[in-house]
C-alpha cells in the first residue's frame, strides 16, 4: 500500500521565533512524501521528498536546513540535509530560492536495515541568519510510517535436479547371414548347419524361454551385381523364401505360439546390391576403381564382365569373386525381440543384495521410481559407475541423493565428476548453483545459474529479481506457476488478482506465509471485508510476540483506525 501525492502541511502556529527570525515562513512549506509508507528496493530504501515554499521564505541573508531522519526503535538514522539560503546568504551551498517562491524535490537513498522496518520518517528545521543559528525547530510530525518490505518475503527455491531414466521397453536385434553360390538360391547344408543358424537357434531358445516377446522377423534377399536387373530382382526374391522357409522350420521346433506366429515375418527381394559393392570397393586397395565401378552399374552377364575385368587386371577377376561378389550372393533374418521386464519386485531386492545387477536404466528408474531411501540410491549409484565410467548421470544423480541428506561436501565431490564427464550440461551447472547457494555462497550460485539458463536455475533467481525490484522479469520467468514466489512477484508486478488466483492452486503449502500474503493483497485493494477475517485467521496461531509486527506492518496502515482492526 502505498500514499502518493499526499499533502502534508507543517504548520508550526505555537512556535514563537525570536525577533531575528519573524520573517521566516515555515509554517507555509507543505511536504509531499512521494512513497508512503517508504519501500525496500535492491537493499536500498529511496526517499523522495517534493516541498513547496512560499513567496519570500526567508529574511535577506537568511537560510533553511531541513535535515529529515527516520526514527527507529533504539535509535535515530541521519538523512542528507537540504538547504534553502537567499542569494546572499552566508553559506554558499543549497540551493537558492526565488522570492516568488516555487517547488524542489529532495533525495536520498540509504542502505536497509531491518530495524528500519517500523521507522518513521520525520525532519528538524533550523532557521540561520548572517551564518548565526536563530532557531532550531524539531516538531513531532511524521512525514512516513514505516518501511514495506513485501519483496523480503520471497522464498529461496533450490530444487535439485536429477536426470531422467530412461526405462522403457529393452529390444535386441539378432541378425543371421546365409550364403548361395552363384545364380543359385538353394541353401547348403554347411549353412544350414553353420555357426549363423546355430546362433540364430541360440537366441530364439533363449530369449523364448525367458519370456521375450517377439515383434518382428525380416527376411532379405540379395544378389551380387552381375547379370540384368529382372534376374537378380527374382534371384533376391527366391533367396529372401528359401531362408524364411528354414526360419519357420525352426521356429516350429519351440514349444511357444507366440514365437511361431507367421504375421511378424517378412520377406523382400532387395535386387542385386550395388551399394554393397561400392562399400567393399572402396575398402581395396584396386587400381582403376572407377573402371569397375561403371562395368559393374551396365548390367553385364557374368561372362561379360570377367572378359572386360581379364584386359584390366589377369588377377582381377579371381580377386573379384572371392572378396566382393560372392560376400553379396546372400539373405539375411533379423530377429528383433523385446526383453521381458524385470518386475518392481526383483528390482527393490537387487538395490538391496546385488545393486550391480541391474541395468543402468534399470538403477535410474529404480532410485527415481520405486525407493526412497537416499542412502540406498547412493549405493545404487556407485555400484553402476564401476560398469558406467562415463555415465555423467550416475555422478549427477548420486550428488542429488548426497544434497538431499545434507552431505554437502559429498553432493560437490559428485557433481564436479559429473561436469568432469560433460562439462557444459545444463542440469549439472544448475545443481552446482543450488548446492553454492545451500552453502551460502550467492555469488557462485548465481554464476552457475546463469550458465545453466534452465527453468530451474531461473526460478532459483527469483528472489533477487524481487528484492532488486525487476517484479516484471520474475513473473516472466514464472508466470503462472502456482507457487508462492509467482503469487508474489505478480502482487509486486500490480497484478493483485492474479496473485490470489495463484496462491488458491500453490502447490508449496506453507498456510501462514499464503495467508499473510493474502492480507496484504486485500489491503492492496482496499477490500477490508476481506482483509479483517484473513487477518484475524492469520493471528490465531501466531505467538503474542509476533503479532505487533504482523498488525505495524505498513501494508495494513490505512487500516489502523478501523473500528474492526484487530488489537495488539
Amino acid at each position: 500500500m502505498r500514499f502518493r501525492n499526499k499533502q502534508i502541511f507543517l504548520f508550526f502556529m505555537t512556535i514563537i521565533f525570536s525577533q531575528n527570525c519573524t520573517n521566516f515562513k515555515l509554517n507555509d512549506i507543505s511536504y509531499n512524501v512521494k512513497t508512503n509508507p517508504l519501500e525496500y528496493k535492491n537493499d536500498s530504501i529511496k526517499i523522495i521528498i517534493e516541498y513547496s515554499y512560499p513567496t519570500k521564505l526567508c529574511p535577506n541573508k537568511g537560510e533553511v536546513i531541513i535535515a529529515p531522519y527516520l526514527v527507529y526503535e533504539g535509535g535515530n538514522l541521519e538523512l542528507k540535509p537540504m538547504t534553502l539560503r537567499t542569494p546572499s546568504a552566508a553559506s554558499k551551498v543549497g540551493e537558492i530560492i526565488k522570492p516568488e517562491g516555487g517547488k524542489l524535490v529532495y533525495q536520498d537513498i540509504i542502505r536497509y536495515q531491518p530495524q528500519l522496518e517500523r521507522s518513521q520518517l520525520k525532519f528538524k528545521a533550523t532557521a540561520i541568519i548572517k551564518g548565526q543559528v536563530k532557531k532550531n525547530i524539531n516538531p513531532d510530525l511524521v512525514l512516513a510510517y514505516g518501511v514495506i518490505t513485501t519483496p523480503l518475503m520471497a522464498e529461496k527455491e533450490s530444487y535439485f535436479i536429477e536426470a531422467p531414466h530412461k526405462y522403457g521397453p529393452v529390444t535386441k536385434v539378432h541378425s543371421t547371414l546365409i550364403y548361395f553360390p552363384f545364380n543359385s538360391s538353394e541353401i547348403r547344408k554347411m549353412e544350414r548347419e553353420g555357426p549363423d543358424m546355430e546362433g540364430f537357434r541360440g537366441f530364439v531358445e533363449r530369449y523364448a524361454r525367458e519370456g521375450a516377446t517377439f515383434k518382428k522377423m525380416d527376411i532379405q534377399g540379395f544378389a551380387s551385381p552381375e547379370g540384368p536387373d529382372d534376374v537378380n530382382l527374382t534371384l533376391s526374391s527366391e533367396r529372401a523364401e528359401a531362408l524364411s522357409q528354414i526360419v519357420i522350420s525352426e521356429l516350429n521346433k519351440i514349444n511357444n505360439p507366440a514365437v511361431r506366429e507367421k504375421s511378424k515375418i517378412k520377406k523382400e527381394g532387395k535386387e542385386k546390391d550395388i551399394t554393397g559393392f561400392n562399400k567393399k570397393l572402396e575398402q581395396k586397395n584396386i587400381i582403376e576403381k572407377d573402371k569397375l565401378k561403371s562395368l559393374v552399374e551396365k548390367g553385364l552377364n557374368r561372362i561379360e564382365l570377367r572378359e572386360n575385368l581379364q584386359k584390366i587386371s589377369p588377377v582381377l577377376d579371381n580377386e573379384l569373386e572371392i572378396e566382393l561378389f560372392s560376400p553379396l550372393r546372400r539373405a539375411e533374418v533379423l530377429t528383433t525381440i523385446e526383453l521381458k521386464p524385470r518386475s518392481d519386485e526383483e528390482l527393490i531386492k537387487l538395490s538391496e543384495f546385488n545393486p550391480s545387477g541391474l541395468t543402468l536404466e534399470e538403477g535410474h528408474y529404480l532410485c527415481q521410481k520405486l525407493i526412497s531411501d537416499n542412502l540406498i540410491k547412493i549405493k545404487v549409484m556407485k555400484a553402476l559407475q564401476k560398469k558406467h565410467v562415463e555415465e555423467w548421470r550416475l555422478f549427477n544423480n548420486e550428488g542429488v541423493y548426497h544434497a538431499e541428506t545434507g552431505s554437502l561436501n559429498e553432493a560437490e565431490e559428485a557433481f564436479r565428476m559429473a561436469e568432469k564427464i560433460k562439462p557444459n550440461e545444463s542440469t549439472i551447472l544448475t545443481n552446482l548453483g543450488m548446492l553454492f547457494l545451500k552453502k551460502g555462497n550467492e555469488i557462485k550460485a548465481k554464476e552457475y545459474f546463469k550458465m545453466a539458463q534452465t527453468t530451474e536455475a531461473k526460478m532459483a533467481l527469483v528472489p533477487d529479481l524481487l528484492k532488486e525490484g525487476n517484479y516484471k522479469d520474475a513473473v516472466s520467468v514464472l508466470g503462472d506457476i502456482p507457487s508462492f514466489n509467482s503469487a508474489l512477484a505478480q502482487l509486486l508486478s500490480g497484478n493483485v488478482d492474479q496473485c490470489l488466483k495463484i496462491l488458491e492452486a500453490a502447490t508449496n503449502k506453507d498456510e501462514f506465509k499464503i495467508s499473510y500474503l493474502k492480507a496484504i493483497s486485500y489491503a492492496r485493494l482496499k477490500n477490508v471485508s476481506a482483509l479483517i477475517p484473513e487477518l484475524n485467521k492469520l493471528l490465531t496461531n501466531t505467538p503474542t510476540k509476533d503479532r505487533k509486527k504482523i498488525l505495524t506492518d505498513p501494508e495494513f496502515m490505512e487500516f489502523w483506525n478501523h473500528s474492526q482492526y484487530p488489537k495488539k
